[in-house]
């Protein structure tokens, strides 16, 4: 099989549910990506979960460098393979994150997928698209190559001559097979009121993302085994 781009959200599952689903998706995803479980259970869930996936603590850090290099750290004596910033804490934040947890660790987070270009123009002063670009580039000036954008920033950032190398991950992903917010069992699909700005997989992918992050969608279905073999096969992935 194709390596997959699919980093699989495991928050919302206590720790017994979200380690059986691990096992089940190991090798059909490229890494697991959890939060409340990091909060509510430490290093130890990691060093769980990393025996199917890498895994991902997305806590987002937005502090002084000092803070931050510090939380860095613990990252790294925690086994994530990968953690977030945010880029507006500035190219100093960005880049003392660098040096301590590594460039290939650090994943800096432009704009939330929640907010939609109302929001983003009251916060920021500026449009959606302008503003992840400004931003990533604020993240890749303090030396970080991997950035979070919706799918509709995706393609710019891909364009931009200073983000082209970086890695671009996309929250908001709705697989297609997902109609009227129901799964395929006809169950309804919580997740579409937590993003703003969105795209199906494929249509993220041609965009420029280069992994989608996807969370309810599979997770939250009856069956969420087969729901990601049916994202896969929508994204061309699994025939």
């Amino acid at each position: 099989m194709v390596p997959s781009p699919i980093i699989l959200a495991l928050d919302r599952l206590d720790r017994a549910a979200a380690l059986a689903l691990a096992a089940r998706v190991a090798g059909r995803v490229h890494a697991l990506k959890i939060h409340d479980l990091y909060l509510a259970h430490g290093p130890g869930v990691v060093a769980e979960l990393k025996r199917h996936a890498p895994v991902w603590v997305d806590l987002k850090f937005h502090d002084i460098p000092a803070t931050v290099a510090a939380h860095a750290r613990r990252m790294v004596d925690a086994g994530a393979d990968f953690f977030t910033v945010h880029a507006s804490g500035g190219p100093e934040m960005c880049a003392a994150a660098v040096d301590a947890g590594g460039v290939a660790r650090v994943i800096a987070v432009t704009v939330l997928t929640s907010l939609d270009e109302h929001a983003i123009r009251n916060v920021y002063g500026a449009g959606p698209e302008a503003t992840v670009r400004q931003l990533a580039h604020l993240a890749v000036e303090g030396g970080v190559r991997a950035l979070v954008c919706s799918p509709l920033e995706a393609r710019a950032l891909r364009d931009d001559p200073v983000t082209a190398a970086c890695r671009r991950i996309t929250p908001g992903i709705q697989p297609a097979w997902l109609t009227e917010g129901r799964d395929a069992a006809g169950e309804r699909w919580a997740g579409a009121a937590d993003q703003a700005r969105v795209a199906a997989p494929r249509a993220a992918l041609d965009a420029g993302a280069t992994y989608l992050v996807i969370g309810r969608a599979i997770v939250g279905n009856a069956d969420p085994s087969a729901a990601l073999d049916r994202t896969l096969a929508e994204i061309g992935v699994l025939a």
